[in-house]
């Protein structure tokens, strides 16, 4: 599979980095091999290093079509360059369930930081029970979720439930 040039900037950008995990439809090209959408999500450990990727891809013509904050406990900008797009998330909730367990992740000659797959099923989870969540999505969540199942340590995903907060379920990433 070909990625875009905007793609593997981002890559490139990231591998250099410490402080983030790639989640969604990445992470599920990462270790299935489904096929990404123009875009790369990821969760960051500070508000800082949101606007410290925000400052550095600026300054690289990409341009910030979305934001949303809520205090001091989350804040997500959408950058876009082209048909490719960059969502950066930080929130208390993701720092605690999935920043501490990330691992890495090889692609080409690059090491990237990725939720693991418990991680991931329980992101794939709350998507699901998203009011709004587009049918496309839903389909492809359930996809992964019955592919992951088969992969999850259960364990571990016994340990991360006792770590998710419960306002996870109710108020998603907040």
């Amino acid at each position: 599979m070909s990625l875009n040039k905007e793609i593997l900037e981002i890559i490139d950008y990231l591998s250099k980095k410490k402080n983030y995990a790639i989640f969604g439809g990445f992470a599920s090209f990462l270790y299935f091999n489904i096929e990404p959408s123009n875009d790369i999500d990821i969760f960051t450990t500070k508000i800082s290093d949101v606007r410290e990727i925000k400052k550095d891809f600026t300054k690289k013509g990409w341009k910030e079509i979305n934001k949303k904050a809520v205090g001091k406990k989350y804040l997500w900008i959408c950058l876009k360059k082209r048909q490719t797009t960059f969502d950066v998330h930080f929130s208390k909730i993701s720092s605690t369930i999935f920043i501490k367990r990330k691992i890495n992740k090889k692609y080409k000659k690059y090491t990237l930081k990725v939720i693991g797959f418990e991680e991931m099923f329980i992101s794939k989870i709350q998507c699901l029970i998203e009011e709004k969540r587009p049918l496309p999505k839903i389909k492809r969540d359930r996809k992964l979720i019955s592919i992951i199942k088969n992969k999850i340590n259960r364990k571990r995903l016994n340990q991360i439930f006792l770590d998710v907060p419960k306002e996870f379920w109710t108020k998603g990433y907040f």
